[in-house]
């Protein structure tokens, strides 16, 4: 293998080098300086070949990374880095690519963690929304990344958007390339823990790999844990469910079939994903700050007007200090206006009766037995103009009852049974949390009030088709782990009591 270059060199003529950011199983990336860009700043990584690599495996090396450098060019997204050149010099690969200011989720989450604290469901929620168009835009043109993780995703200073780094398409290449050369260490594509089994195993990978992976990214930020802590080890099934307790159960779900351990049972597109997350619009939990999914509901349940209906401003009407009775040269004019009214009057009101009378007689004369008004025909009624203010009704927006999640965990032993009761009102969902070994005899029931009850398996997937809004169900458990008991009311009832009845029983 090569060894590191070090700060101060220029490669190209062109590109001075100015420290090195890390180094990985497949290349080492540098920051340098674009002497012919007024010594813009920008990335360039190498990708790391065998010294004692075959004539034919570099050739080939060279061929594959000239291919995937014209895909990447090709990309062109806000939430990508700008792809600028390769080179190769003293039989090595480069790329270049723009700088990103920012930090890594990796490099976030280590900061949030030293202070107590992960990634609320509300900033999860964002992340998703803000990268899924990203896996949208890539997996359109047949680019899939392979290694989404916290440590190639960059919270960008500028406009505080994630930009998405390292693709691992030249990597895969690299490594299939070289199987039978001597490679260096930690060539997994992907990374354990976050990338999906079939492309750890088979190097098989599909548009829903890199949704796998970003929904196990989502998971480790809210949670702070690594992958491998939220696996069950025995039975290889995701347990980070008791982590996040309070998570909301939509959202929560929609995880789960985005981390679905088989790919035909995983969202096939990030365009899916995004739908899936638009419905949850008032379903997920709130976080101090205000995100762009918060700002949208708030601006749904605010009422508009048309036109037509614009608030009339309020009018009010200050006392007058010199009342016009005061004034006799007022007080004048308007006695003579009445004597000139009083005048003129009949006349007027006699001339408006007689045209009103014939304009009746000419209707009369006109109209045909099966002629039918035409709406030009019809004068315009003229209503008089009053002068007090009606005040414009205010309009009240209905209020968005938010979903209430609760969650009590249930200590049950093989041989025992107990019964929990409460009241259970509507937008309230109660979760009972009982642990049970796998072929386990189960049974619960509810023996009073119109609740129902749906039971999910230790991944929040729903156990069976029996076992959603019942009353009662029996059954062996598939799986060990926590089991949810949920409660919540069927559509129409808005309150009712509730006894939940729980066994396990001995044989």
């Amino acid at each position: 293998m090569q060894p590191p270059i070090p700060p101060g060199v220029i490669l190209q003529n062109r590109y001075r080098l100015t420290k090195s950011l890390g180094q990985g199983g497949f290349g080492r990336t540098y920051l340098a300086q674009d002497r012919d860009r007024f010594n813009e700043i920008c990335v360039i990584k190498e990708y790391l070949v065998p010294t004692q690599a075959g004539e034919y495996v570099l050739n080939k090396t060279k061929e594959l990374f000239q291919r995937e450098a014209e895909v990447l060019y090709k990309i062109d997204h806000p939430q990508i880095p700008k792809f600028r050149a390769t080179f190769e010099q003293g039989k090595r690969l480069f790329f270049v690519q723009d700088y990103v200011e920012g930090k890594t989720y990796r490099v976030l989450l280590d900061e949030r963690l030293e202070e107590d604290t992960t990634f609320s469901e509300a900033e999860a929620v964002k992340f998703l929304q803000d990268m899924l168009p990203v896996l949208e835009h890539i997996h359109s043109k047949g680019i899939i990344h392979r290694d989404i993780s916290p440590e190639n995703i960059i919270l960008r200073e500028s406009d505080r958007l994630p930009v998405l780094i390292d693709f691992g398409a030249v990597k895969e290449g690299v490594a299939n390339l070289q199987a039978s050369e001597e490679a260096p260490q930690g060539t997994t594509m992907g990374k354990i823990g976050y990338s999906p089994d079939e492309q750890l195993r088979t190097g098989q990978v599909y548009p829903n790999s890199d949704i796998y992976a970003l929904a196990v990214t989502t998971v480790v930020l809210m949670t702070g844990k690594k992958p491998q802590e939220l696996l069950d080890q025995s039975t290889m099934t995701w347990r980070w469910h008791q982590w996040l307790p309070t998570l909301s159960l939509h959202f929560s779900n929609l995880l789960n079939r985005m981390m679905s351990a088989r790919p035909n049972n995983r969202y096939q597109s990030a365009t899916e994903v995004l739908q899936a997350l638009r419905s949850l619009h008032g379903l997920v939990g709130t976080s101090e700050h205000p995100t762009v999914f918060q700002q949208q509901i708030k601006t749904q349940t605010t009422p508009t007007r048309s036109a037509s209906t614009t608030r009339r401003p309020t009018v009010t009407r200050q006392p007058t200090r010199n009342p016009i009775w005061n004034n006799p040269w007022a007080l004048a004019t308007i006695v003579g206006g009445v004597v000139l009214f009083i005048s003129i009057g009949p006349v007027v009101l006699l001339g408006s009766m007689f045209n009103t009378n014939r304009v009746k007689l000419s209707r009369k004369a006109a109209i045909a037995p099966t002629t039918a008004l035409s709406p030009e025909s019809i004068a315009p009624t003229v209503s008089p103009i009053s002068e007090t203010i009606v005040p414009t009704p205010t309009l009240t927006p209905t209020p968005i009852s938010p979903q209430v999640t609760q969650s009590d965990r249930v200590t049950l032993l093989r041989g025992e049974r107990t019964s929990k009761q409460g009241q259970l009102k509507v937008n309230q969902l109660i979760n009972y949390i009982i642990f049970i070994e796998e072929g386990q005899q189960f049974r619960a029931s509810l023996s009073a009030g119109k609740a129902a009850m749906t039971i999910l398996a230790p991944n929040r997937e729903l156990l069976n088709f029996q076992a959603k809004q019942v009353q009662q169900w029996e059954g062996k458990m598939p799986l060990r782990g926590e089991y949810y008991i949920q409660l919540s009311l069927p559509e129409g009832v808005k309150e009712s009591n509730y006894q939940l009845d729980l066994n396990l029983p001995s044989n």
